[in-house]
């Protein structure tokens, strides 16, 4: 994409430049990038390209009076694993447009999740998630129960992906320290990944 981006604007600036040197004697001046001077013909090559309609590879090339492009489209593009995959279109009229349909998406979050094992962060919360009581000693995730759990049992058997529990520090949801601007609880393990 950024190959025919390139090739696009080079085109547009050749053709702005032949119709200059066809309409007027251009000059070459030296000038120097940090100084106040501008060419003579900056403003009639811009004007120029902001007139020009013709077909790119990146579609149609059309700019409004202000010099942005319009009347084009761009390709939604999710980044995989092994590669990169359009998914949609953008335009300015329709917006965005995905041609991924919701079988597509549910088998790529399966096929994602299959035989992965989660680090599932949690707060404790009667009865959602609990300590399992009595005498026996437990460990791993059959130290707990609830809810929450019961539902991420049967989600992860459907599904075929493992998980380890881990309690989250002080029980806390988490909240941002004014001061700081830090995150504490399961909103700083979230954003620590």
């Amino acid at each position: 994409t950024e190959t025919a981006l390139m090739y696009d604007a080079v085109k547009l600036f050749v053709m702005a430049i032949q119709a200059l040197d066809n309409s007027t004697d251009v000059q070459m001046t030296s000038l120097v990038c940090e100084g106040e001077d501008a060419w003579i013909h900056g403003n009639s090559l811009i004007n120029f390209m902001k007139m020009v309609k013709l077909p790119g590879l990146t579609g149609n090339i059309e700019f409004d009076s202000l010099g942005f492009r319009t009347d084009f489209s761009l390709d939604i593009i999710e980044l995989g694993m092994p590669n990169l995959t359009k998914v949609g279109t953008w335009n300015k009229n329709t917006g965005a447009n995905y041609t991924r349909t919701y079988q597509d998406t549910y088998k790529k979050i399966v096929d994602g999740l299959q035989n992965k094992t989660l680090i599932v962060s949690f707060a404790f919360n009667a009865p959602y998630v609990m300590r399992k009581e009595g005498s026996e000693k437990l460990e791993g995730n059959d130290q707990y129960e609830g809810f929450c759990l019961d539902l991420l049992n049967e989600i992860s058997r459907i599904l075929k992906f493992n998980f380890t529990l881990v309690p989250v520090p002080e029980n806390a949801y988490g909240s941002r320290d004014k001061v700081t601007g830090e995150w504490n609880g399961m909103m700083k393990e979230l954003l620590e990944q």
